[in-house]
């Protein structure tokens, strides 16, 4: 099921958009290079956020606000629609995803937050909290990312951008859940 995992415990979900092919490709969510942005992001919260969950990969669940896979030279997009995402049957999966998770659930993009949102119009039984980051992948956050936590803009081709792009993702939920 490349949609989904399981994590050894209910602390933390990621919701993301959609599988794309690399997904497909090995089976797990969150896989190429928003997977390996995902460790980095997760490696930068277990150290900042100590005490709050662990931020383990195999303790987190990680699902997408749909199960269509959608890559550019299967579907030409990469993502689903937003009528695909809110289909009742799609919203019914993914709230049997998240009503388990205590602490934290978060939508790491616009789809993500958008089907997470409608199901929490609809549901007063979930007890987590929603936290809202931009995607992970490379061209989300390299174009919405120009500045690092200090304010330093990040200048384009040097070495550990994506890091400092990812403290401030991480920040962003840091600041969220305080």
């Amino acid at each position: 099921m490349c949609h989904y995992k399981k994590g050894n415990q209910d602390d933390i979900i990621f919701v993301f958009s959609c599988p794309g092919k690399y997904e497909e490709k090995s089976k797990e969510p969150a896989s190429g290079q928003t997977g390996k942005n995902l460790n980095m992001l997760l490696e930068i919260l277990d150290k900042e956020l100590i005490g709050v969950a662990s931020f383990k990969r195999n303790d987190i669940n990680i699902t997408n606000s749909t199960t269509n896979v959608e890559f550019k030279a299967r579907t030409n997009r990469t993502e689903a629609t937003i009528n695909e995402v809110l289909e009742e049957k799609n919203l019914n999966r993914l709230y049997n995803e998240i009503k388990n998770i205590k602490k934290l659930i978060i939508c790491a993009g616009k789809n993500a937050n958008l089907a997470v949102d409608k199901i929490l119009e609809k549901k007063s039984d979930i007890i987590a909290d929603k936290v809202c980051i931009e995607h992970i992948g490379m061209q989300s956050i390299n174009s919405k990312i120009k500045k690092d936590i200090k304010g330093t803009e990040i200048r384009r081709g040097e070495i550990g951008n994506t890091k400092k792009r990812l403290e401030v993702i991480a920040l962003d939920i840091k600041k969220q859940i305080v």
